[in-house]
């Protein structure tokens, strides 16, 4: 199995999906952050022996591959997009027909609801908010799921058949707050 994990950082995902997809796949980790990938270099070599894994210093929009992948995985990455709708169809297209797109998100607009109210952790959780608000200019923070999911006039909510042989993309935004059922 081939897996592309966008937005790698220090490579703590990456080097999880080379431990799953074991010596036979292949994994390849991107960020635009050369520091982090160099890092992640040296954490490839010494945490998973005989893993055929790479860390590429790129921008997301600039990557293409050569081969497409089964699986792209993102984890904290479309919050920091300037256009997260972008981002997600620049990596379908990173993918073979069939394959897997997943992200793992926070989802910064719905407060997180537990007892006792009024913790440092809810206040950090509120300052995180509001930095993000401001950061973004919107007025609330997070991915906004209906942009992501009808962004661009296109609806993502469905399959989607794309050139020849009808090839089928599936999209999913799933968003949650622990604490909620």
């Amino acid at each position: 199995m081939r897996v592309l994990d966008i937005g790698c950082g220090m490579g703590d995902v990456s080097l999880l999906a080379a431990r799953l997809v074991g010596p036979s796949g292949h994994v390849t980790g991107i960020d635009r952050d050369l520091v982090v990938i160099e890092k992640a270099r040296e954490r490839g070599l010494d945490e998973v022996r005989g893993a055929d894994i790479e860390f590429v210093y790129t921008e997301l929009l600039n990557f293409h591959a050569d081969r497409r992948f089964d699986a792209v995985v993102g984890r904290y990455v479309l919050m920091f997009q300037p256009d997260p709708v972008d981002a997600i169809v620049h990596a379908a297209k990173q993918v073979r027909p069939g394959g897997i797109v997943v992200f793992h998100e926070s989802d910064l607009a719905t407060r997180i609801q537990g007892y006792p109210n009024g913790t440092l952790f809810y206040r950090m959780c509120d300052l995180i908010a509001e930095t993000e608000r401001c950061r973004r200019g919107l007025g609330e923070p997070g991915l906004a799921p209906d942009t992501l999911i009808h962004g661009g006039g296109t609806s993502m909510a469905h399959d989607q058949s794309r050139g020849p042989g009808r090839r089928r993309i599936r999209f999913l935004y799933l968003s949650m707050a622990y604490g909620h059922s």
